[in-house]
């Protein structure tokens, strides 16, 4: 189980490519394991892809931030 005393913010950067899929995930703050737990959980994320104004789908870069509190 995890540590329910970690508190603090998880920046997430990653970037979403024309087909949804999550590439270059990166998680970071609080502590390693965390992040590294994080990044792990991301590398299954999809998503619907972005069009752009011509219709056509395009790659996004995604900024995040998490903010943990302890239970």
């Amino acid at each position: 189980m995890g540590d329910g005393t970690l508190a603090g913010k998880v920046s997430l950067t990653f970037t979403v490519t024309d087909r949804g899929a999550l590439t270059d995930g990166n998680a970071a703050g609080v502590d390693d394991n965390l992040a590294s737990c994080v990044e792990g959980v991301m590398a299954k994320w999809s998503f619907t892809p972005v069009i752009d104004g011509d219709g056509d789908p395009t790659d996004v870069d995604v900024k995040l931030g998490l903010v943990l509190t302890p239970k």
